[in-house]
Formats: structure tokens, sequence, C-alpha cells
């Protein structure tokens, strides 16, 4: 089995979580994930930090750049506490990403570096906004995620997850499926 959980910040800035003002919560979330893993045998489980930091509902959190202290910090957390594969753990770190902004000026501010990333993961539909307004014609796969192939092969080759994918337009939703396939 392969597990991705996210474990987002409930509103709290990136400043605070960077100043360490939410180490326990973190740590113990993080700790019982590693648990989990060693109970069940599973060799590894991923973890997000702020699952789609991209969005303009997080905008409020903080800028790009505190996203980044953020996610040094907790992984750093994680590497001390030997919670990471590399230190000892379990957990191996996604970023998790919206398909538009990787490989682009906004997107490419989120990237906390190869060193703390393991795999990429990206959202991605057919159609913008998720909920379906047909504003924007819809997608192949390869148009939605060949752009996520791309950075990760220019950084390091890591390696991609597909983690959130579907279609909202009524009219090419079998065709959009088939070809996820």
């Amino acid at each position: 089995s392969t597990l991705l959980v996210s474990l987002d910040s409930n509103g709290a800035s990136y400043a605070s979580i960077a100043a360490g003002n939410k180490d326990g919560a973190i740590l113990s979330f993080l700790r019982s994930v590693n648990r989990v893993a060693y109970r069940y045998h599973v060799r590894s489980i991923y973890v997000s930090f702020e699952h789609e930091p991209d969005s303009p509902q997080h905008h409020v959190l903080g800028s790009p750049a505190g996203f980044v202290r953020a996610w040094d910090h907790v992984h750093h957390l994680a590497a001390a506490a030997h919670l990471n594969w590399a230190t000892g753990g379990r957990l191996h770190w996604a970023l998790i990403l919206i398909h538009s902004s990787i490989g682009r000026s906004w997107g490419n501010r989120f990237w906390p570096g190869a060193g703390e990333v393991d795999v990429l993961a990206v959202d991605g539909y057919n159609s913008y906004p998720c909920g379906g307004s047909g504003q924007n014609r819809a997608q192949t796969p390869a148009g939605l995620f060949n752009p996520t192939l791309s950075f990760a092969s220019s950084h390091g080759w890591l390696p991609v997850f597909i983690s959130e994918w579907g279609t909202t337009s009524a009219g090419p939703q079998a065709r959009f499926i088939g070809q996820m396939g």
C-alpha cells in the first residue's frame, strides 16, 4: 500500500509554524503516522505539509517564502526526531501543488528544495475551477501533467504522484477518464 497523508496548518500562519509555535502538535502527528507505519508493516508513508499551498485560499497563511520556511521547519522536526526515511523513520515527503502552478513563477516559489522533497505530487482537473464553470477549455492528461513531469525531471528526477484528478466537464468526462488510463 502507498499512503499519502496531509498535515495542514489548520489556519496557523506559516510564520507561527516556522517559529515553532505548533511544534508539539506537529511532532505528535508525525510520530503517530510513523508508529502506524511500523504497526501495520507499511514501509513508507508519504506526508504532505499544507496540501496545495499555492491555492488562493492559503494566501492568508503567508507568502511562498513563508511556506518554504514552515516546510523547512516541519521537515527538520521530523529529521531531528528520526522520523524521516533518511534518519531511520518511515516518513517520505510529498509536495502537493495545483497543476497550473508547476513550472510557473508563482508555483516555483513554493519549492523547498530536492533535499526536502521525496515526491512531487500534483492535483489536476480537466477544467477549472474544480466546480466546473466551463470557463476554460477541457485539457488532456498530458496537458495537465507534462509540466509536472518536466519539473520533476529537472529537479533530480523526482518521482511524481497524481494525488488528485478528475473531470468536471459533462461532455468530455468519458474521454478524459479513458485517457487517464
